[in-house]
């Protein structure tokens, strides 16, 4: 699929979306995305956007946050444009400046700019939403530090975007700590504001506290017609306007109650008892059902109890009141007490916050990284990639010269890492923070000489990852924090990305040459060399071609890239030995395994039962990529641990591989290196995700 495809198709699902969702605010985003895919197309097709740029924005440079939708597809448009937002407008008003942001722009350069300027450098209480927001702050610390040349320089590579982007920052209400939320209290609290109950428990309560009582009205109504077991005998003039009344009622739930169609059914028995008031027809049938519908008063007293209960959007609001005023949360269980009857006057007694709404307020727990994983908040390695640009940028702004500078890397450095990746092509990387002219002046101004802590923080979420997440590939946003990481401490790291099956050209760079002949250099004679087969030193082109082969040459095809690019995660063990290697990771190796294998036994269990291939060949890849980190754990953890490992008993459902493997670390040689074709032989060659050019032999 190409560019312009995928971006049409993009186009239409959101259309789809916007057009038919039930949710007003879901129909809202989606008309949204509408238009910025509208954008991506339109731009693109009038050159102004070029597909597969590091500068993807005609005539904006390489440190313009391009505004990026998904895939990886640039709009068109700035992150750092727009109209102004509240601040600046109310600092035009304040100086009787013109609202534009050239005349904001001039303004920070004053006097009283700069002043105002140096006194957010001293206090540290501002944020920025996007890297560009921190460039006038650096021009002021420049010429703070008598670097005036520098400032004038950096300045005048500003000024043409002066018009156009914002480049001062927003007041915070306090400077940012060293501690990490997975969300923010505001956050939080749109988040407890705007929660939906669960539509069965919806239809649930609809059902109880709405329909049920008017089914038990109709059925007492009915009832009183029944003469000598005849029903409809007896219909007094005030039985036909009550009739009347009943129908009006169900018409006018009807129109505000829409979550249970039961009642909308022809066979339900509401259904039937309101057509017999008009059609005498249906009355044989009524007759009939009318004895089984006796209501229970126990039954429908305990029905209403329930119904009503509070519901959980109900209980969220009011915890999302006591958020009210902080700015972090260091403890959440003081605020998930029992609600009063104070803060919700229907409650007739304390009700517990309900264990989902719990769950939404721990999320904006401020701690240290590791406290998150060991509490759960952090429940995998992707929402850890997410939470560490800002240690990240509190590691490597930790060198810079005087603390206001601190404050300024690590405020540039959190906001450059929320920078969408591009959709590149010819190998081309993706932008660095240090390209971004602001950073890079305070960067190349750190303290020579200073022992940076940038390594010690690699190392330690090096581990944490491994420890907690050992079946988890590296997600690519980690990896790119643990490559800057490495580049403050003057180590160039050939960690390698996870590449897209769907986008990939045939090619490697030069990164997983490298990192493919450091693991050939590290793990010769390993159980992991002897169960995947490889060698030692490669070239970019050659890696690239050894891939293909190993692969089975397939022809282009999604399958196809996933064979060749799961070749390049085995060669270069998909980062697992820069960590171990060069870095010097240290975990329970054995530990690692025994958790990879319960993901692979849990995922291949799940393969076999997935209602669909698609689902299948997911949890297949899931496991397979497991199996590649649990056969490098126990290489870590050595023979001896290995023997052990491999003795003990598994699920039936992998056996056939740990049986391959124990052949392995016995001497023995799988037959290839490529995926198997068939369900015997998954003892005989190595256990690998993607097959190209028919189904996968583990699901069949």
């Amino acid at each position: 699929m190409t560019g312009h495809e995928y971006a049409r198709a993009q186009r239409r699902a959101a259309f789809v979306t916007a057009l038919e969702h039930p949710d007003a605010a879901t129909r809202e985003r989606a008309q949204q995305r509408v238009q910025r895919w509208n954008d991506v197309l339109r731009n693109t097709e009038a050159g102004r956007v070029r597909i597969g740029s590091r500068a993807p924005v005609e005539g904006a440079p390489v440190w313009a946050t391009p505004e990026v939708v998904r895939g990886g597809f640039a709009t068109g448009r700035l992150a750092a444009e727009g109209a102004l937002a509240d601040d600046e407008r109310a600092t035009a008003s304040r100086y009787g400046l013109p609202e534009d942001r050239r005349a904001l722009f001039d303004h920070a350069l004053s006097p009283a700019g700069l002043a105002n300027l140096h006194a957010l450098l001293d206090d540290g209480c501002y944020r920025a939403e996007q890297p560009e927001e921190t460039a006038l702050l650096t021009v002021a610390w420049l010429h703070r530090i008598g670097e005036h040349l520098a400032a004038d320089r950096l300045v005048a590579e500003l000024r043409p975007w002066a018009d156009r982007l914002r480049f001062t920052p927003r007041a915070a209400a306090a400077p940012v700590v060293g501690l990490v939320a997975r969300q923010t209290v505001p956050e939080t609290r749109k988040a407890l504001d705007t929660k939906q109950e669960r539509p069965q428990i919806a239809r649930m309560r609809e059902t109880l506290a709405v329909w049920n009582p008017l089914r038990d009205e109709l059925v007492e109504h009915w009832r009183a017609t029944v003469r000598d077991g005849w029903v409809g005998a007896h219909r007094p003039p005030e039985w036909v306007e009550a009739s009347q009344a009943l129908q009006g009622r169900f018409d006018e739930l009807a129109e505000h109650h829409r979550l249970c169609d039961k009642p909308h059914r022809p066979d339900d028995n509401l259904a039937i008892m309101l057509r017999a008031l008009h059609d005498d027809a249906v009355l044989p049938l009524l007759a009939v059902r009318l004895p089984r519908m006796t209501p229970r008063p126990p039954e429908r007293a305990e029905q209403a109890r329930v119904a009503a209960q509070p519901t959980h959007p109900q209980l969220a609001q009011v915890v999302g009141r006591r958020l009210e005023g902080l700015v972090g949360i260091d403890d959440t269980e003081a605020l998930l007490g029992p609600v009063t009857s104070r803060e919700l006057p229907a409650l007739p007694d304390d009700e517990p916050v309900p264990a989902a709404v719990a769950r939404l307020v721990r999320r904006a727990r401020r701690g240290t990284v590791e406290d998150l994983v060991a509490d759960g908040t952090i429940p995998s390695a992707e929402v850890l990639a997410e939470l560490t640009p800002t240690l990240t940028a509190e590691a490597v702004a930790a060198d810079a010269p005087d603390p206001a500078s601190r404050t300024l890397l690590a405020t540039g450095l959190r906001a450059f890492a929320a920078r969408r990746s591009l959709l590149l092509t010819g190998l081309a990387a993706q932008v660095r923070a240090e390209e971004l002219p602001w950073i890079a002046a305070v960067q190349d101004r750190r303290r020579p000489g200073a022992v940076s802590p940038s390594r010690a923080r690699l190392v330690a979420l090096g581990e944490l990852a491994l420890a907690n997440f050992p079946a988890t590939p590296m997600p690519n946003p980690l990896m790119e924090q643990l490559q800057v990481l490495g580049r403050a401490s003057g180590a160039e790291l050939p960690l390698v990305p996870e590449l897209a099956a769907d986008i990939f050209e045939g090619r490697f760079s030069r990164t997983f040459a490298r990192a493919a002949s450091l693991a050939g250099d590290l793990l010769d004679g390993t159980l992991y060399a002897r169960y995947y087969g490889r060698r030692h030193e490669w070239t970019a082109d050659e890696f690239s071609a050894a891939c293909r082969d190993r692969a089975g040459d397939p022809e282009w095809s999604v399958a196809g890239n996933g064979a060749v690019i799961e070749q390049a995660q085995v060669l270069t063990t998909h980062n697992l030995i820069v960590l171990a290697g060069p870095l010097g990771v240290r975990i329970d190796w054995e530990a690692a395994a025994r958790e990879s294998l319960r993901v692979v036994t849990v995922h291949l269990r799940d393969a076999r039962h997935a209602p669909g291939r698609r689902g299948a060949l997911r949890s297949v890849r899931v496991a397979a990529n497991a199996w590649r980190q649990l056969v490098f754990h126990l290489t870590a953890a050595g023979p001896e641990a290995t023997a052990t490992f491999l003795a003990s008993p598994v699920d039936e459902g992998v056996q056939p591989l740990v049986h391959a493997l124990r052949r392995v670390h016995e001497g023995a040689f799988l037959s290839g290196t490529r995926a198997p074709r068939v369900a015997a032989d998954l003892g005989r060659y190595p256990f690998l995700g993607w097959v190209a050019g028919g189904p996968h032999p583990a699901v069949g």
